[in-house]
């Protein structure tokens, strides 16, 4: 992943992917060993319910209060990033809903991520209103549920190393995006990803570049998730670490896929075999390899931003 970066890019995008490894790695060590009832067989949603319920059956009938951890283990929000193997991951969940029994909403929304209040009253109202169990997807940064009096669901998501999805963002754009297609002409269809680079000084505009994706995706909803800064690097890896079940990787997507079934078995155990059994995974077979000038450019347009 940071074969060809700089000094010290490589140290920012080695650190990023190893806190999340290790974050990966924390989550599965907690759920065999720190969870109630970890020698269990079944430690999904249900079975913990199950627990806490265990000893009231002879005690008489009291009103029930809202159990707001088990409503939130009903439920997975995957708002995921752009072009990071989201459509092999939803095909999976596809297939998923139907062994499991669980229901699968994804939102045709694909460019309103960032929302105002009352917007994001709406969809907290409109997600709880999906019944459960259910997974739901949307590119859609992320929002505390617990801000608006309802449970938190469980949080996941997969990113892809920086250049590669921009460099799957950048040809997308102009060869397959039906809303984009037409926009560009015959040569810029086929310009290469490097000759852009090396031709543009603004690849924000001409490139399609885009800066701090990841970051706001896990930063969230506040104004100062708006622009990359400390502040909001720091923001995104609290979100991560508090809210987020997992974070996976693509290129560790077999990992990936193993973590989701021991933390989540409810909605993604045989998630692993389906995948196996895919014959096609989604793989582009015109998928242009990335050159180490372009790697280099790429690294001197995005020096400060490219998380």
């Amino acid at each position: 992943m940071v074969k060809f970066f700089g000094r010290k890019t490589k140290a920012k995008v080695a650190s990023f992917a190893v806190f999340i490894l290790m974050f990966v790695s924390a989550s599965l060590w907690l759920s065999d060993n720190n969870l109630p009832g970890h020698n269990e067989r079944n430690v999904g949603p249900h079975s913990l319910h199950r627990r806490r319920g265990a000893n009231v059956g002879n005690q008489p009938m009291k009103r029930q209060k809202r159990n707001i951890r088990a409503e939130g283990m009903e439920r997975v929000f995957y708002n995921r990033v752009p072009k990071c193997a989201s459509t092999t991951f939803m095909e999976i969940i596809t297939k998923l809903s139907k062994k499991l029994n669980f229901n699968y909403k994804s939102s045709n929304n694909f460019t309103h991520a960032s929302l105002r209040t009352k917007e994001q009253v709406d969809f907290v109202k409109k997600f709880e209103g999906i019944a459960s169990p259910m997974v739901y997807d949307r590119h859609l940064w992320f929002i505390n549920f617990t801000m608006y009096g309802e449970p938190m669901p469980y949080y996941i998501n997969i990113l892809r190393d920086p250049l590669e999805r921009y460099a799957s963002h950048y040809y997308y754009q102009r060869q397959i995006n039906p809303l984009k297609v037409g926009v560009f002409t015959k040569y810029q269809k086929n310009e290469s990803l490097e000759h852009c680079l090396e031709t543009n000084t603004n690849a924000t505009y001409k490139c399609d570049f885009f800066r701090g994706t990841y970051v706001k995706y896990f930063c969230g909803q506040l104004p100062l998730c708006k622009t990359v800064s400390q502040a909001a690097i720091s923001r995104a890896k609290r979100n991560i670490m508090k809210y987020y079940t997992l974070v996976g990787l693509t290129d560790q997507f077999e990992l990936t896929l193993a973590a989701l079934e021991k933390l989540i078995p409810k909605f993604f155990n045989g998630a692993l075999d389906i995948y196996k059994k895919t014959t096609n995974q989604n793989v582009n077979p015109k998928k242009r390899k990335i050159s180490q000038k372009a790697t280099r450019l790429f690294l001197r347009s995005n020096q400060n931003n490219h998380i």
